[in-house]
């Protein structure tokens, strides 16, 4: 992958729109012209991409204005990208300024759309000069990406990696621990992995597209390929969504009065930091567990403070997101790595569970479920595509090689050799992932990295 074809990809896609409320009419500009977004279809963009209704029952517009990250999910299955921000003019109207793309880079929507807030210009008509003038820059050795963007209040550099990866690498975990518990995130997440229906409810709906887009990228090595509507419009025809009979996770401002959900349908209300109806859940086994919550209070205790007006008085930096991103990459792995399917098809399951510590309760309740998931055959089927899927495979053989069998959750968390080097190397690479590429650098280089051991 060269810089051109990734800027090529990354450019040609952008879509900077304007939305006027008062008159219903859209404006858009393509640099491509393979994305467009009438304004009369079956689907009216102010519907996903600007829901009005639940902004102004807050009452407010955070300074003036209202920033919205956006994603879209295609008939093809295709997901879009982007953000809107709406603002009162002068005549007390609203105006809208969105931008969409097929690449996640969150950080440059939110400094374009600041920018078109703050210096009130027509993008519209300067958008092709905009996105045009974005340069390339050469390829580093791991393929990194730094796009030079010129905005008219300041220029700021972005460094990306390739486009595929960038959603994690946009997805501040701040959305989780600013809104959710560790105890609520591990039931959202278990409920992911086990495939189920699970809706949230907020109604501040900025929140919903980066918490969602923060619960999927927390099951890595696995990804979610069933619905992701983050935003669902909160109008009667789209309530019959929420009963649609698939694995989904979807976003809401409110829940609808006149429809009855399912019973089995995972509801949490982030208004009242509570499960409105939760189904019953395998636990996970608990020797890893308890792992899992030894690591991450030792990175941030706050985390599992349950109280309801908990905030961090200062942002948890992007080091320590990136080491609770490891601590539950770590906890599924081992979980993974539990799996007869994945150590060998051919190992007797009673020699396997006597081997690797677990009961016959966890077996049964736990790995059983798991293991038959789409979630987890799709992973078997794509474990060559990722850096961590190939950092996985190399480590259970390792295990294999070594000793047999598995080792304790020692070995995951660095503190065996039996993974050392591989483990080494993946975190190097994975806290330089997000430590250095999601950053908004100034035009001078940054110089803290990993190997300085700050």
């Amino acid at each position: 992958m060269n810089a051109r074809n990734v800027n090529s990809e990354l450019l040609q896609s952008i879509v900077v729109y304007k939305y006027d409320h008062a008159t219903k009419k859209t404006t858009t500009v393509s640099k491509s012209g393979y994305l467009h977004f009438p304004a009369e279809n079956e689907l009216p963009l102010e519907h996903f991409c600007i829901p009005i209704d639940p902004i102004l029952a807050l009452g407010y517009f955070r300074k003036n204005c209202y920033y919205i990250p956006l994603l879209l999910t295609q008939e093809t299955g295709s997901r879009l990208y982007g953000a809107s921000l709406i603002h009162r003019k002068e005549s007390e109207d609203f105006m809208s300024y969105g931008v969409f793309s097929y690449s996640p880079v969150y950080t440059l929507f939110y400094e374009l759309l600041m920018d078109m807030f703050l210096t009130q210009r027509d993008y519209c008509i300067e958008a092709r000069e905009y996105i045009s003038a974005l340069p390339v820059f050469p390829v580093q050795e791991d393929e990194r990406v730094r796009l030079s963007v010129e905005l008219y209040t300041r220029t700021v550099v972005v460094q990306t990696y390739p486009l595929t990866d960038l959603h994690i690498i946009d997805t501040p975990i701040n959305n989780l621990l600013n809104h959710i518990s560790f105890s609520e995130t591990v039931k959202l997440l278990k409920s992911l992995l086990f495939e189920q229906r699970v809706i949230i409810v907020s109604d501040d709906v900025s929140l919903l597209t980066p918490l969602l887009n923060t619960l999927c990228s927390m099951l890595n090595p696995f990804s979610w390929k069933h619905v992701l509507i983050p935003v669902l419009p909160n109008l009667e025809q789209y309530h019959t969504f929420l009963n649609a009979p698939l694995p989904y996770l979807i976003g809401v401002s409110s829940l609808p009065l006149s429809q009855v959900l399912d019973p089995d349908i995972v509801i949490f209300d982030l208004n009242k930091r509570s499960f409105i109806n939760v189904s019953a859940q395998p636990e996970f086994p608990s020797e890893l567990f308890s792992h899992l919550r030894r690591a991450v209070k030792l990175i941030i205790p706050r985390w599992f403070d349950e109280c309801n007006s908990r905030k961090f008085a200062v942002e948890p930096s992007l080091r320590v997101s990136a080491r609770i991103r490891l601590a539950f990459f770590h906890f599924l792995i081992e979980i993974l790595t539990r799996c007869p399917k994945i150590m060998d098809p051919t190992l007797s399951q009673s020699f396997f569970y006597r081997k690797t510590g677990f009961t016959i309760r966890e077996k049964c309740e736990f790995i059983k479920v798991f293991s038959n998931t789409q979630l987890f055959q799709t992973y078997q089927t794509e474990s060559e595509s990722t850096l961590s899927h190939c950092i996985v495979k190399e480590g259970i053989h390792i295990i294999k090689e070594r000793s047999g069998a598995l080792n304790s959750m020692k070995a995951i968390f660095g503190m065996s050799d039996v993974l050392a080097e591989t483990l080494t190397t993946f975190e190097r690479t994975f806290l330089n992932f997000f430590i250095e590429k999601s950053t908004i650098l100034s035009s001078e280089p940054r110089s803290e990295t990993l190997a300085s051991g700050e």
